[in-house]
């Protein structure tokens, strides 16, 4: 009798477990098929893209990877890993292909899109840092997902891009780019380069009650509405660029 209880409860254990697992992949299946199920797929394929051109995908990658993973496809982890590895033993279409798509769904932000480039910048530091080659590589990645040259400057130097035979031009480039990226703050909130602290205050507030979505008439149709929506975050990132350069303590 006692033989029987246990062999009844290992069966219960394995049903259990074939019912759980069925269910995930049912989800996973599902998954696949939505925008934020297709995004996670072109994103994966940029991981993968990335790592082949490190030679070979060691444990520290897929590390990254899956750290990445685990933050942004919640519920799907498992699947994320099984694609990487489908993938890499694949023959990708460019990169272009993948931009493209993610940048068409909509789904990734500006700021979700640098995270993702600043890990593909991780990965291929990971062996033998980023050649010519790798560079070229993120630079075409960091161009067709839009990300700011001044953001892209950044990262390149965060990685030591081109240490050995020109950081000093480097470093130059970086500070050009940041230095336009304070001209293009200072144009957004109609101010000249230069204005005090005061005026930037100033400037934001009037503009923050002009294009602020709580304030957008409600007839206005939804294309007008998507456009204040941007100037508004883009006058909000450019108001608190300055003001974390007047105000270095609050980064």
């Amino acid at each position: 009798m006692k033989d029987l209880n246990i062999l009844f409860i290992i069966i219960f254990i394995l049903f259990f477990a074939i019912c759980l697992l069925v269910y995930f992949r049912s989800s996973d299946r599902s998954y696949e098929k939505t925008k934020e199920g297709r995004v996670a797929r072109d994103i994966i394929a940029l991981f993968s893209i990335v790592m082949k051109m490190n030679g070979v995908v060691d444990k520290v990658e897929l590390n990254i990877a899956r750290k990445y993973f685990f933050h942004h496809f919640h519920g799907h982890l498992i699947w994320a890993v099984n694609m990487l590895n489908d993938l890499n033993a694949k023959k990708l279409k460019q990169y272009l292909y993948y931009c493209t798509e993610i940048l068409n769904l909509h789904i990734l932000k500006y700021n979700d899109r640098l995270e993702l480039l600043n890990v593909l910048f991780e990965i291929g530091y990971t062996c033998n840092g980023i050649d010519d080659q790798k560079i070229e590589l993120l630079r075409g990645i960091a161009k067709y997902l839009l990300i700011q040259d001044w953001d892209l400057a950044s990262l390149e130097y965060k990685y030591e891009c081109g240490k050995y035979s020109n950081r000093e031009k480097q470093q130059q480039a970086l500070e050009q780019a940041y230095k336009y990226k304070m001209e293009v703050a200072y144009t957004i909130l109609g101010l000249k380069p230069g204005a005090p602290l005061s005026a930037i205050k100033a400037a934001y507030r009037d503009l923050a009650k002009k294009y602020h979505p709580d304030h957008i008439p409600a007839e206005l149709d939804e294309e007008m509405k998507e456009m204040s929506a941007t100037l508004f975050r883009q006058i909000t990132e450019a108001y608190n660029y300055l003001n974390e350069i007047f105000n270095p303590s609050n980064r």
